[in-house]
């Protein structure tokens, strides 16, 4: 597979499938969501025709079991004049999932209400979302060489698929509609390990350093930086330490600390 989302669609997204209307499909078919001709789709041989705001397009299974619904599976979004609304996974906005080759778990904010009263969920459910799932799946990694992390399902499929990615064991992709969120592992982890005790306003304060470092903000030998630099390294020498094992990319350094 060449294609996170067939990565998806094989560990999850197909628990959808006896719920979509497939048909056969023809060799220049293109799905609208990944632009892929259907000869590279994980099931080139199927599609689903999909009316989206009126316009009828082409989707492969993958990409379409983030436009599927399933009240069995995963419970009712809302009633439309009465009616059940099934709940999609592409439209759980703010929740995330782990998806591995033997294990999906949802992390879910409001959502679980309503998907926890589904009559057959598919996968464990977790009422933890944002940087809370965010910094779980960093302290507690799957043993998988690979695997998918999706932050936030959002509202915008085809963005969201545009920048799903595998995570590995070394570093984790967070994939969300508006962007990839690269987080070395190990250095992470080191850092969430040497600020355990510390009270939320000296970590604050040493991010607040940090970030006027990384983004420019501050020149490397402006004096005050470097007074605040050495009172860090005098008051908590262990953070000090850690900082040292930071990647050198400042975008991976503001990730982990956003992560922080």
């Amino acid at each position: 597979m060449n294609q996170a989302i067939d990565f998806f669609y094989q560990y999850a997204g197909r628990v959808l499938y006896p719920f979509m209307k497939a048909e056969p499909a023809q060799d220049d078919d293109r799905c609208a969501v990944c632009l892929r001709p259907a000869t590279q789709w994980l099931h080139p041989d199927e599609k689903v025709v999909f009316t989206n705001y009126g316009t009828k397009e082409s989707h492969c299974l993958a990409c379409h079991s983030l436009y599927e619904g399933s009240e069995e599976l995963f419970g009712i979004e809302r009633l439309a004049k009465g009616t059940p609304v099934p709940m999609k996974l592409g439209m759980a906005t703010g929740c995330g999932a782990l998806i591995t080759p033997t294990k999906t778990v949802l992390y879910l904010n409001g959502f679980i209400k309503k998907m926890g009263a589904a009559k057959k969920p598919p996968f464990e459910m977790l009422e933890l979302s944002g940087r809370p799932a965010h910094r779980s799946v960093i302290e507690n990694p799957p043993a998988e060489s690979e695997y998918l992390y999706i932050g936030n399902f959002g509202r915008k499929k085809a963005e969201l698929v545009s920048n799903l990615a595998l995570s590995s064991s070394s570093t984790l992709v967070i994939c969300e509609e508006s962007a990839q969120t690269i987080v070395p592992l190990a250095s992470t982890r080191q850092l969430f390990e040497a600020s355990d005790g510390l009270k939320p306003a000296q970590i604050n304060s040493v991010k607040r350093v940090l970030r006027q470092l990384y983004t420019g903000a501050t020149r490397p030998d402006d004096e005050l930086l470097i007074g605040e630099l050495t009172r860090i390294g005098e008051d908590t020498p262990q953070i000090l330490e850690a900082l040292k094992k930071m990647p050198s990319d400042p975008h991976e350094r503001l990730n982990i600390l956003q992560m922080w």
